[in-house]
């Protein structure tokens, strides 16, 4: 019984450091994730275009469909294997592309008694918007280890300035 009650304790506490150091970037990341920071074009909202989602697979495309709820305007989603210029011709309209570069990577590596050790390795995300027009990509260079939450303030802000402009 106490094993268990220590292991509630123990996993509730690594819980919550996860959240406490989602809750310290958030400021960091708005601050980032804006126009002032180049993250976000001038003339986004504007016009009335449509926004491209690329779709990366794993562990990527759960969170993507989880942020973009803070996101009001209209979006579109394209595959990884798809070719956004043969899909969305008119770049008018499908003028912003929302992506990431790998950016970071770094490894942790655990040994438990006799065991071989493993190794994690983790890459964090730069996020950018890429205007299709002009043929520019805005980028901050902010990485965080919190990537969900990162997409989730950078979609607030992009509906922010999406509002700002109407």
């Amino acid at each position: 019984m106490k094993k268990i009650l220590l292991l509630l304790l123990v996993c509730s506490t690594i819980q919550s450091c996860y959240y406490l150091g989602a809750a310290i970037e958030a400021p960091k990341m708005r601050s980032e994730y804006s126009e002032k920071n180049n993250a976000i074009p001038p003339d986004f909202g504007m016009n009335n275009t449509v926004l491209i989602l690329k779709k990366r697979g794993g562990n990527y495309n759960r969170p993507l469909k989880s942020a973009i709820k803070k996101y009001l305007g209209e979006y579109v989603y394209l595959e990884v294997k798809e070719n956004v210029d043969e899909k969305y011709q008119d770049k008018n309209k499908y003028r912003y592309v929302f992506d990431y570069s790998n950016g970071k990577s770094f490894s942790t590596t655990t040994k438990y008694g006799n065991l071989a050790p493993t190794t994690d390795t983790k890459t964090l995300k730069k996020f950018f918007i890429y205007d299709r027009l002009l043929d520019k990509t805005y980028q901050s260079g902010a990485e965080f280890h919190q990537f969900q939450k990162g997409l989730k303030v950078y979609f607030e802000n992009l509906e922010i300035k999406r509002q700002s402009v109407k």
